[in-house]
């Protein structure tokens, strides 16, 4: 524990110490812990707000807030029920390439969205904004889009419109924070909570994972690269994979990236 930590308290000292979070600069800290003070959330839930490692350009590193939209609708009720004011937010709208705007959208029918757009309502005052799809989506260098962006391209979109609206309804809340559908090249650093037993497995499963295919050494991947092998670690879709299993061979650590969703795609069969 640094001198540089002696600022903060004990519950605050106890979750740096359980998260792995020893070696973040303090005012990095600071920032996450006022965010979630402000937005009224668990900074332990991962799932609504956690804190994303990013490496810069010049080899160094700073620190990104990155919260789930769980998360902000979670915050936006807190926070409105302490103000006494009252939120609501609308229905995802998508725009076709013929410029109409729909409720619904059919990506097998009519391709990715050019557009999604999101009010959010408080206390009476709209806040609506648009998510272009040229702007946000997370493609491969061949333009193809990554993971969700392929498989669940109106729900990305969207949850970016209404992520988008959130933070300008609420600014002085949540101005500094991040959707994980718009954070490009941003890795979540390891964050593993001592006070965690680990994970007991029987010996069937033990023995079938030993058997799935060993990933070789991890290269030195691109954030890009990174941020991918991350969302491929949540597919839920084996057909996903494979198609992805394809689309990664051009990538500079194909090899790597190919054995991951080999085993991603193996515990998944497992699973069955």
């Amino acid at each position: 524990m640094t001198k540089t930590l002696e600022q903060f308290n004990d519950t605050q000292r106890a979750f740096i110490e359980q998260m792995g979070l020893g070696d973040v600069p303090a005012n990095h800290l600071e920032a996450f812990f006022i965010t979630a003070e402000a937005m009224h959330l668990d900074p332990r839930l991962k799932k609504d707000i956690v804190l994303i490692e990013r490496k810069t350009k010049n080899g160094g590193k700073t620190y990104t807030i990155q919260v789930g939209i769980a998360g902000y609708r979670k915050a936006a009720r807190k926070i409105a029920k302490a103000e006494g004011e009252t939120i609501s937010v609308s229905e995802w709208l998508y725009k076709s390439a013929d410029g109409e705007w729909k409720d619904t959208w059919s990506f097998k029918t009519e391709g990715y969205p050019v557009a999604a757009r999101v009010t959010v309502m408080r206390d009476g005052q709209p806040f609506t904004q648009t998510a272009m799809w040229d702007e946000f989506v997370q493609a491969f260098p061949d333009g193809k889009p990554m993971a969700l962006w392929a498989s669940k391209p109106s729900y990305m979109l969207g949850k970016t419109a209404e992520s988008l609206a959130w933070r300008q309804a609420f600014p002085e809340e949540m101005g500094d924070t991040y959707e994980e559908s718009e954070v490009k090249g941003m890795t979540e650093m390891t964050a593993t909570r001592v006070d965690q037993q680990p994970e007991r497995k029987s010996n069937a499963i033990a023995a079938a994972k030993a058997e799935l295919p060993q990933a070789p050494a991890e290269p030195d991947m691109t954030e890009e690269e990174k941020q991918l092998l991350a969302e491929l670690m949540e597919e839920t879709s084996v057909a996903e994979l494979r198609e992805a299993y394809k689309q990664v061979a051009a990538l500079p650590s194909a090899a790597y990236l190919q054995a991951k969703i080999a085993e991603r795609a193996g515990e998944l069969e497992q699973s069955k």
